[in-house]
């Protein structure tokens, strides 16, 4: 009896992967920080180009128009960092919630 609760349970979960809370807002979690981790690669990638593409021409200094592509990429490094705190808190208070669930359900 017990090898069919256990079968009907794991059948449940693959028909349902969104069963398990805990699974499913660790995976979202990881591929928002994996997102907004690109985000910034990408624009401090932006910003190296940048600079390069200004050192070819004959007077860099001239223009400060150079720190441009480098203020954006702090600017998006720092709100890529915030943001990724804030889901992470969100995913902690989650699994916490949910040990607590699975703590008092036993």
């Amino acid at each position: 009896m017990k090898k069919n609760k256990s079968k009907i349970k794991e059948a449940i979960k693959i028909l349902n992967p969104l069963e398990d809370a805990k699974d499913s807002v660790s995976t979202t979690v990881k591929l928002i920080v994996s997102a907004l981790s690109l985000v910034a690669a990408l624009a401090w990638n932006e910003a190296i180009k940048g600079l390069f593409d200004l050192l070819k021409q004959s007077d860099v200094f001239k223009d400060l128009g150079f720190l441009a592509p480098f203020i954006y990429a702090i600017l998006v490094t720092i709100l890529t960092i915030v943001i990724i705190n804030k889901v992470q808190k969100f995913e902690n208070k989650i699994v916490k919630k949910e040990t607590k669930k699975l703590i008092d359900s036993k």
